[in-house]
């Protein structure tokens, strides 16, 4: 589901609501750029990705590391435990 939520707002970032302002002194721009509802878009777009993309890589942090540890035979280091100095 993370990585449907990181696909959702990476292209939401590229098509920006009402496009893109053509006139030379602010080409590039955002249409709504000074708009609180845009703003509040950019916002909670970036969050979103941010939060998922961290959600996808602890997953596959967890599957490699269960996976690596189990291999490992008299190994019972769990993944929430710290080694002991």
């Amino acid at each position: 589901m993370a990585t449907v939520i990181a696909t959702f707002t990476f292209t939401a970032a590229f098509t920006i609501p009402r496009g893109l302002k053509n006139d030379s002194p602010n080409k590039g721009m955002a249409t709504l750029i000074r708009k609180r509802g845009f703003q509040a878009f950019a916002i909670m777009n970036t969050m979103a990705m941010t939060t998922s993309m961290t959600a996808v890589v602890l997953v596959i942090a967890y599957f490699f590391y269960s996976y690596s540890s189990a291999d490992t035979p008299g190994d019972t280091n769990d993944f929430a435990t710290l080694p002991q100095s």
